[in-house]
């Protein structure tokens, strides 16, 4: 009889500020995804909500607080290397603020024709088109210990599944 083995799993925010036909990508500086383009993000704390995570790292991140939070993707990541992440991904167009610079990330607008997918995680190229589509989706992708995307699976979510896509 085999014993299936719990692997960890972190819980984070992933965070989209669209500006008419701009997204904002925050280049890494240190850490999980140095050197690569990515939403605003990251772990939630002990006592967090989602929301309040995604609010918080914006914050922390770029000094933005965003004002409008809409669902648009559950997705799982599973790393040979890591603890796998279980990130709930958000669009927002209202915020106060000016993105700006921290010892995180640096801000940087792309027009929507031109997100720089090379510059990013295997797999974004996959999910992030279909969510600027105003498609909502749940994805699994799987790394190797490389970080070279294995597989995936993308599903579109019902309505239903959507309203509850910041409850966990």
């Amino acid at each position: 009889m085999s014993e299936t083995v719990k692997r960890p799993q972190l819980i984070k925010s992933l965070v989209f500020l669209i500006r008419g036909e701009q997204l904002l990508l925050g280049m890494k500086r240190r850490g999980f995804g140095q050197g690569l383009f990515n939403g605003i993000g990251g772990k939630v704390k002990s006592g967090e909500d989602i929301l309040e995570a995604a609010t918080r790292e914006c914050m922390e991140e770029i000094q933005v607080r965003p004002h409008r939070l809409n669902p648009i993707a559950k997705l799982s990541f599973i790393n040979q290397r890591y603890a796998d992440n279980l990130v709930f991904a958000f669009s927002c167009d209202q915020w106060a603020g000016t993105p700006s610079t921290s010892e995180e990330m640096i801000p940087k607008w792309f027009n929507l024709s031109d997100i720089p997918y090379d510059k990013m995680w295997e797999g974004d190229s996959y999910w992030l088109p279909r969510v600027l589509a105003n498609e909502k989706i749940a994805g699994v992708f799987y790394f190797d210990n490389q970080d070279r995307l294995l597989d995936y699976h993308i599903a579109t979510l019902l309505e239903v599944e959507i309203s509850n896509l910041n409850q966990f």
